[in-house]
């Protein structure tokens, strides 16, 4: 494997798995055969994972684009007058209207009529097969094409809450939406740029200049805002990765002005989301946010208090004390966790090295193998490492465990090149996995080559792990 590597860019590996074979045989007792026999497969055209190929509406057959085949038979046979009027009830209703129709022949308050539906209606659907549709690709194209005549602030609002509701990442969208923004910006109140703000940042979009005038605006009404709208300035500006260092030391010290029974735990979530990162936050933040979380020390805000902790966690700055409380609330309900705020407690007193008590640590590892089927390849490779820094669990049992999932994301065909490099690693470097794993690493580390070819960064780290521990066939 070794040779592979540093002979890779000269030729093309053909060494992969075999036709009929299968990572799931691994965790068996029987050793370990890599077979060169049959087809070669490479992993080339996988998609993203967590990402659905989009079809191109264009290169669809006629018959899926026909109306008749998008909506319920027993819906077409509704009023004609009920589906050509402009209050729509339903979502089929309004695929029904839009299906054919031109942008110049919808009107404004069709528009809106047929947002609001959408907007209230999303738990009602499947949302994958809902916005990966036909009709619903249409209708944004129709919202698109008319948000630059729309006639009032409002009516632009909802049409961005419509984006944000269905996590439109479409950049012409928002850019049409942005552009109509700025042109009325002079007109725009204050309290309505914050949720313009807030709206564009949860979606990563927005020019530089977008989010520039908007907090020279807002600075300059910092004064009149509400405990709610200063946090959620912070929390936007942090998630677009904007904001100069001036505006966050003023948010800071509004934030500071307030007592703490005015915070609600939104309040809380944001403010450490917004500051935990930035050098110049001061100590007395870090103390009052340990104060507004002890005091959500309850069981209805466990995923938000945990959100919190996991934040500051990063940034180091959450104190022994605090710390000690928090093992003494958590105990009792690990096993009762979902598994995103489960993963939040691993991020706070594992990933982190902060400090933990050994019966605490020993209560983790047994919540963690009730967690484990559902657990994120990166959790479970932290996991791997941390206990072995902590010299923790038998490797026999708990290890292996651990190992059979690493196993079920290496047999994983969306197996990410991010998910891969972690498992090297962390199975390189501690060396607590058998024979198995790492035979299993080189089989698809062969196979990933092609992908390898195109990350040069990836592939490097590759072979410098190999180098360095010398966990690979020569």
């Amino acid at each position: 494997m070794l040779q592979k590597l540093r002979n890779f860019g000269t030729r093309t590996a053909t060494v992969g798995i075999g036709k009929n074979q299968s990572f799931s045989s691994l965790k068996s007792s029987q050793p370990f055969v890599k077979s060169i026999t049959g087809n070669v497969k490479y992993f080339t055209d996988r998609p993203h994972p967590g990402q659905k190929k989009e079809e191109d509406p264009q290169k669809l057959p006629q018959y899926v684009r026909r109306a008749e085949e998008v909506f319920p038979k027993d819906f077409l046979k509704l009023n004609q007058e009920v589906v050509h009027s402009k209050e729509f009830s339903e979502i089929d209703e309004v695929f029904f209207f839009i299906n054919g129709r031109k942008s110049n022949e919808i009107t404004e308050d069709q528009l809106m009529n047929a947002i609001q539906v959408f907007t209230d209606s999303k738990e009602e659907r499947d949302y994958h097969k809902l916005v990966y549709s036909y009709p619903f690709k249409h209708l944004l194209t129709l919202v698109r094409d008319n948000t630059e005549a729309l006639t009032s602030i409002d009516h632009l609002y909802n049409v961005a809450f419509f984006g944000y509701t269905y996590y439109v990442s479409d950049n012409s969208f928002w850019h049409s939406i942005e552009r109509h923004f700025v042109s009325k910006l002079k007109i725009v109140e204050p309290e309505m740029m914050i949720k313009f703000l807030y709206l564009f940042s949860f979606q990563q979009k927005g020019s530089p200049d977008f989010y520039s005038m908007i907090e020279s605006t807002l600075k300059s009404n910092l004064d009149s805002f509400t405990l709610n709208q200063v946090t959620t300035i912070a929390g936007s500006f942090y998630m677009a990765q904007m904001g100069r260092r001036s505006l966050f030391e003023r948010l800071q010290q509004h934030i500071l002005s307030y007592d703490n029974k005015e915070f609600t735990m939104e309040d809380v979530l944001l403010t450490a989301m917004a500051f935990h990162a930035i050098p110049t936050t001061s100590p007395q933040l870090h103390s009052k946010l340990e104060e507004l979380m002890e005091r959500h020390f309850t069981d209805e805000d466990v995923p938000n208090v945990l959100k919190c902790t996991a934040f500051l966690a990063k940034s180091r700055v959450l104190s022994p004390k605090f710390c000690g409380k928090l093992e003494r609330f958590l105990t009792p309900r690990l096993n009762d966790l979902f598994i995103d705020d489960f993963e939040n407690v691993l991020t706070t007193f594992i990933f982190y090295d902060i400090v933990g008590n050994r019966p605490f640590y020993q209560d983790v590892q047994k919540a963690l193998l009730k967690h484990l089927p559902d657990m994120r390849c990166r959790h479970v490779t932290q996991a791997v490492a941390t206990f072995f820094k902590l010299q923790m669990g038998d490797r026999a049992t708990f290890f292996k465990k651990l190992e059979d999932r690493c196993l079920d994301f290496l047999n994983d065909p969306y197996l990410s090149i991010s998910d891969l490099l972690e498992i090297q690693k962390t199975y390189c470097f501690t060396r607590v996995g058998t024979r198995n794993i790492y035979k299993g690493l080189e089989v698809v580390v062969s196979n990933l080559f092609p992908q390898l070819k195109e990350n040069r960064q990836a592939y490097v780290q590759v072979y410098e792990v190999y180098r360095r521990t010398g966990m690979c066939s020569q």
